[in-house]
């Protein structure tokens, strides 16, 4: 199933935001999702690319059958701040046309989630 989305970037340290919409591609053993964004002239495209390293655990997905957005949170702790580096906050959803569900969204994020490595605590033997 090909899933479109129209994706807003919030930072943290500013009040701009940046706008996106594509194609929305999922790849589990990577743990990234990416969307694609053809521009007009049909010649160039941008793409947009994210790890699920990047966020904080993904939640419940939308309650109301009828939800058009959700979002995800980025995880502030891990990006390094600075004059020079925007922190971002939040990447927002939302479907492209009415056609599709944000729960198709969802599930796909889902997948990439569950995928997503665990940190893991190595003890070692006293010497």
């Amino acid at each position: 199933m090909d899933l479109y989305v129209r994706c807003t970037l919030e930072y943290l340290d500013t009040s701009s935001t940046k706008y996106f919409s594509g194609k929305f591609f999922v790849d589990p053993g990577e743990g990234s999702f990416t969307v694609v964004e053809y521009k007009p002239d049909g010649k160039k495209e941008e793409v947009h690319k994210f790890f699920a390293h990047e966020f904080s655990p993904l939640g419940r997905p939308p309650s109301k059958s009828t939800a058009q957005q959700f979002w995800l949170d980025f995880d502030i702790c891990k990006q390094p701040s600075g004059r020079l580096h925007k922190r971002k906050r939040k990447l927002i959803f939302k479907t492209a046309d009415h056609s599709q569900k944000v729960k198709d969204i969802y599930d796909e994020l889902n997948k990439m989630f569950s995928k997503k490595p665990r940190e893991s605590i190595i003890i070692l033997p006293f010497s």
